[in-house]
């Protein structure tokens, strides 16, 4: 588990400079969202409520599904200083689930003839990108995709060394993050062993970039705008300024409830981090979009059915959500069927959307404190809320 990793490697070596003598605020908004006539609202409502209750500082939940429609709720704050309710309207920072985004911007290309799964991704890249990859040559997008190139993350200590020490600092470019892992050895060989790394999909968007001069016109013109995606916003500049109603963010160094803002922290790396990152979000528009996906809005049905069959195994699915990855998709088989979607945590952010395929059932939240290095807020989120949402929502029972 990644985490487990980044804390051994740098808790002796960094000292977290996380106050700030001056806040980032979310706005005040007016939500006209509500959903009190729900046959499960109260259900559904206990189990945010609750879960604001242990630590959550705030919880944006969605849940939908055939017998009982849409439900979409929130409870805590989305601002903890001007103590500014968390509303379903609130916009998130999505952290890893713009890598199914990329993904499916990839499938597109695909379907328009100009790149294949098996393309060498040497092929695709330039030469100053190139220099910095073991093997580029042996490298496929199928291999991106699947986070079987072996390559090593650019999320690695020297990455996160500086995030802590130079928060202000603000990478220029994507390939200015790929020289991160110039003349670093492979992992492993392409093709062979899963390693999730937000290399492959940083990679990938530096393919989109090249194939149609500017993937973030090919997200809005391909994918946001056949779904309407009104509240998604995907750019080199997230902040309070550029996205309204944007949630702040929060650390709990050290699991005692003491929370941090570092809202500045999720602006920068939600800015400059593109193709595995970089998204803000609600729970609305992510429903929108992994019902997109299969329903055929935007992939053929034949892409679809990679998606439900070209899966790698997750060696570390003890630790994290997801037993397998498929095409830019996480994958969780539980006694409830195969859920298929993607989540995300960063340091001051945690979020996940999954559709299940047998029961036609969605399932997303968000909520606004880091996850990235904390155990403890990696239970309460990904495991016990995952849990109960899904109980509530198949079998009625928490």
């Amino acid at each position: 588990m990644k985490l487990s990793i980044v804390l051994a490697g740098f808790t002796t070596s960094i000292v977290f400079s996380t106050c700030q003598t001056e806040y980032i605020s979310a706005d005040q908004i007016g939500c006209t969202v509500e959903y009190n006539n729900h046959t499960k609202n109260s259900e559904y409502q206990g189990i945010v409520t609750r879960y604001t209750g242990v630590g959550l500082p705030g919880l944006s939940v969605l849940i939908d599904t055939p017998e009982d429609g849409l439900w979409e709720g929130a409870a805590g704050f989305a601002n903890i200083e001007d103590q500014i309710p968390m509303t379903p309207c609130h916009i998130h920072y999505a952290a890893s689930i713009p890598k199914s985004f990329t993904a499916i911007a990839i499938l597109q290309q695909i379907e328009a003839g100009r790149i294949s799964l098996d393309s060498k991704i040497s092929d695709y890249l330039e030469e100053e990108v190139l220099e910095c990859l073991p093997n580029p040559d042996k490298i496929t997008v199928n291999n991106l995709l699947n986070h079987t190139s072996g390559l090593p993350d650019v999320i690695d200590i020297e990455f996160i060394t500086r995030f802590f020490n130079e928060p202000d600092y603000y990478y220029q470019s994507l390939t200015e993050l790929m020289e991160l892992i110039k003349d670093k050895k492979a992992v492993s060989e392409p093709g062979t062993d899963f390693l999730y790394t937000d290399t492959n999909f940083i990679l990938l968007a530096l393919i989109l970039d090249g194939l149609t001069g500017d993937h973030l016109v090919t997200f809005r013109e391909d994918i946001f705008d056949p779904l309407g995606l009104a509240n998604t916003c995907y750019s080199y500049t997230i902040n309070h300024s550029a996205v309204n109603n944007l949630v702040s963010g929060y650390i709990d160094t050290y699991s005692d409830g003491s929370v941090e803002n570092v809202t500045a922290w999720e602006d920068a790396i939600t800015s400059y981090v593109k193709g595995s990152g970089g998204m803000t979000t609600n729970c609305y528009d992510l429903s929108l979009f992994v019902q997109g996906v299969f329903n055929g809005s935007l992939v053929s049905e034949e892409h679809i059915d990679r998606i439900l069959s070209d899966t790698v195994h997750n060696p570390l699915a003890d630790e994290w959500m997801n037993d397998s990855y498929s095409l830019g998709f996480m994958v969780i088989h539980d006694e409830h069927g195969t859920w298929y979607g993607h989540a995300g945590r960063d340091p001051g952010a945690a979020s996940y959307i999954f559709h299940n395929i047998e029961h036609n059932i969605t399932i997303a939240a968000m909520t606004n404190i880091g996850t990235f290095f904390s155990m403890h807020y990696t239970k309460i989120f990904y495991n016990d809320l995952w849990i109960d949402l899904c109980n509530a929502a198949i079998n009625g029972t928490q």
